[in-house]
């Protein structure tokens, strides 16, 4: 793991998103997991990463040139974004990391694009985030924990319990 990397771990990292502070939470700055997900506004299902209640719309942040994932981030799945490998990944999730660390304005005080990139968690649909391909059948089939072993969480501070749109789907 490179130095960049590893500074995206460090635990006195803190987000300008202030949800992302929560103890409670399960998406902190240092846990900023890849995923699928859609809204009502943008029905079109595309990759995000949560952090705190929101998920940050990476298709947005490729748009407006903030990160490089060569366009595949408007996929239904992360496929393509995974078979770039683990360096394009790494380059993805170090850039993102800067863009919400505490102290960075590009993206917070730039209202228009924070309105468009940042999606409250509890309205996204769950979506599974990968095809798994088999050789010998030729079927694709989404890939992805069985539900039980997704943990449910409250949303938004609502108190109503939904599956997030991006998890860490290890069994508990």
């Amino acid at each position: 793991m490179n130095d960049a990397l590893k500074a995206t771990l460090g635990s006195s990292l803190k987000s300008w998103i202030e949800s992302a502070h929560d103890p409670a939470s399960d998406f902190p700055i240092q846990n900023l997991p890849f995923g699928i997900f859609s809204d009502a506004v943008n029905p079109q299902p595309r990759a995000g990463v949560a952090i705190g209640d929101w998920i940050v719309d990476l298709a947005v942040l490729e748009d407006a040139r903030l990160i490089d994932a060569r366009g595949t981030l408007h996929s239904a799945c992360l496929n393509d974004f995974i078979a770039l490998g683990r360096e394009q990944w790494r380059a993805v999730r170090i850039t993102l990391s800067g863009l919400l660390v505490q102290g960075n304005a590009t993206l917070r005080d730039d209202q228009a694009l924070r309105r468009r990139a940042l999606v409250p968690r509890c309205i996204c649909p769950s979506r599974f985030p990968a095809t798994r391909t088999s050789i010998r059948r030729r079927s694709t089939r989404p890939m992805s924990a069985p539900c039980s072993a997704i943990r449910r969480t409250l949303c938004c501070r609502t108190g109503l319990s939904c599956r997030p749109a991006i998890t860490d789907a290890r069994p508990r």
